[in-house]
């Protein structure tokens, strides 16, 4: 079973990855406005050489290899060995955008399959004059080792000089009629010359090797592998291997292995032995996953990219609006909706349909304009933040994001139709938890913002006690919320403030506004840890809720000394 690909070493430099290519990109920007001023190239190439580096010590090769063109590609434009224009940078720009991209579905679970990488690759070596082969960017292990029942075939030894010259002859008269005419019988006749061939050798790893040349010229019958020109350079190889036979079995021979297993990877499984092959070096998983593949490779053009910066401004517009709406601004439906016609008046420029479904749905469960309850405020907050992420990575996000964009569109749909989503959370919660999560997170802070400013507003000026009243909306709202959560404490601290809240209407006390103040700064860096709290933050929290409920016992006591006065 392939091992899958350890992202833990990848956090630990992509930090300083997406910084180095950032400054790239500002370079690239600076040298397309002023194409006569070179000097910003020389820094790129260095920042490319710190990614190349970073890239080959986390073991991805092919993200090595695009990184390693892109900085080559800087050093050619420096020595004016290749002339900088519009479209050499853009195609630079397109490179960075699919690394970058790649990286992140890596992140995000991919498996590392660096052929996705090839189209962004290949014209840049192009644009050296440089030929690259597919298989260059094909990694199978090769220090595995053919099965027992293949090691263990072998015919005796023979002592006969002429034998390797034989079965060259045979392999050579059978690649001539191959290369006239390709046929299954002209590529089984090769293949049973280099058989005879494997079957001489008693070492593992020769006899692996020849074996899969043996299975590789099986594969040449079959058309779609016939036609490939790599392809014959492979069985010139093969026939200046078999001219020194004996000699090879002491030599490396991973590249040859590596052409061989690529092409196998890429033919069709029609034979038991082609099969094994394929099952032995697990060639199926490292071809490309073709949704993941377009995804990174897809080509955004200067009008998308405008357009994308644009939304990423509207939608931070109307996450305010519907933190707004949410604590009872209604009037912010205004913005909300014209916020919303410009974004899908944007969608036939980016051509997304994800978005532009999640945006319509959007539109459709909030057409009434209501006072939103606590299942609807998350799912909205939850698609804004689904369609900010998505703009972030667009035109090169993993297929999880896809994913995740169409369950919420399909959320909101339920809801627009009165259906009651099973839990706010759970339903989906392989692939929804964390943006609900986020989401739920973002609406708390938007919501503990608000109850801030009002108090802000209050202690400046105590006679404006009508400011409480947003306050108190805003703190039930995120109580709501918390609980939806389970989160207890801070459930917990919510409910508390919002009870204390009647005492600033009748007295001023400095030490409780300092605690209340206190506990909403406390619930903000709370909010900013989820999912993973510190403990020094949860027992901080703890501590100041204890503060708060001794406010309370107060309160009931000095009511309960004001009810027995008037009594008497």
């Amino acid at each position: 079973m392939a091992e899958d690909f350890d992202i833990g070493p990848l956090t630990w430099v992509k930090d300083e990855i997406n910084l180095s290519l950032k400054n790239v990109l500002e370079n690239l920007q600076a040298v397309e406005s002023n194409q006569e001023n070179l000097a910003p190239l020389k820094f790129s190439e260095t920042y490319l050489y710190q990614v190349t580096g970073a890239l080959d010590m986390v073991g991805l090769q092919g993200c090595k290899r695009l990184s390693s063109e892109l900085g080559i590609l800087c050093g050619c434009f420096q020595k004016a060995e290749i002339a900088v224009s519009t479209e050499s940078i853009s195609m630079m720009r397109d490179a960075i955008a699919t690394l970058n991209s790649y990286l992140a579905a890596l992140l995000n679970g991919a498996q590392d399959q660096p052929l996705i990488l090839f189209p962004a690759i290949h014209p840049l070596c192009v644009l050296q004059n440089k030929i690259i082969e597919e298989s260059e960017l094909f990694f199978p292990d090769t220090y595995l080792r053919a099965p027992k029942s293949v090691l263990n075939q072998q015919s005796d030894l023979t002592e006969d000089a002429s034998f390797y010259s034989l079965q060259r002859s045979s392999f050579q008269k059978n690649l001539l009629d191959w290369l006239k005419s390709p046929s299954q019988a002209s590529a089984d006749g090769m293949a049973l010359a280099m058989q005879q061939v494997q079957n001489q050798q008693s070492k593992p790893a020769q006899k692996t090797l020849l074996w899969v040349a043996t299975v590789f010229l099986e594969t040449l019958g079959q058309p779609d592998i016939a036609i490939k020109p790599a392809a014959k350079k492979v069985c010139r190889r093969l026939d200046q291997y078999l001219r020194n036979a004996e000699l090879e079995s002491n030599k490396s021979n991973d590249t040859l292995m590596r052409d061989l297993l690529y092409y196998i990877a890429l033919s069709a499984p029609n034979s038991p032995s082609i099969q094994l092959v394929k099952d032995t070096f697990e060639l199926d998983a490292l071809l490309p996953n073709q949704a993941l593949s377009s995804m990174i490779n897809r080509v955004v053009n200067d009008e998308a990219r405008d357009a994308v910066q644009t939304l990423l401004y509207i939608v931070d517009a109307l996450k305010i609006a519907w933190a707004k709406i949410a604590v009872g601004t209604l009037a912010e439906y205004a913005t909300y909706d014209e916020k919303l016609t410009q974004s899908s008046a944007m969608m036939p420029v980016l051509d997304d349909i994800y978005i532009a479904d999640l945006l319509m749905q959007m539109q459709t469960v909030t057409a009434n304009h209501a006072l939103p309850n606590d299942v609807l405020q998350l799912e909205i907050a939850t698609a804004l933040n689904q369609i900010e992420e998505a703009l972030h990575h667009f035109g090169h996000y993993h297929p999880n994001h896809i994913t995740k964009m169409q369950v919420q569109a399909n959320r909101l749909f339920r809801l627009s139709k009165g259906e009651a989503l099973d839990d706010q959370l759970t339903d989906t919660a392989d692939i929804q938890g964390n943006d609900a999560l986020s989401a739920a997170a973002i609406e708390i802070k938007a919501l503990l913002n608000i109850a801030e400013s009002a108090l802000d507003t209050f202690f400046r000026n105590p006679s404006e006690t009508s400011v409480l009243q947003n306050t108190e909306v805003a703190l039930n709202k995120a109580s709501a919320t918390f609980d939806v959560l389970d989160i207890t404490v801070a459930g917990d601290v919510t409910r508390t403030t919002v009870q204390l809240l009647a005492q600033f209407s009748r007295q001023t006390d400095e030490q409780l506004f300092g605690d209340v103040a206190e506990a909403l700064s406390l619930l903000d860096l709370y909010v900013d840890e989820m999912p993973l709290i510190r403990a020094e933050t949860a027992e901080m929290l703890a501590h100041k809720l204890a503060v708060l409920q001794t406010y309370l016992v107060v309160t009931v006591d000095e009511e309960k000394s004001l009810e027995t006065s008037a009594a008497d």
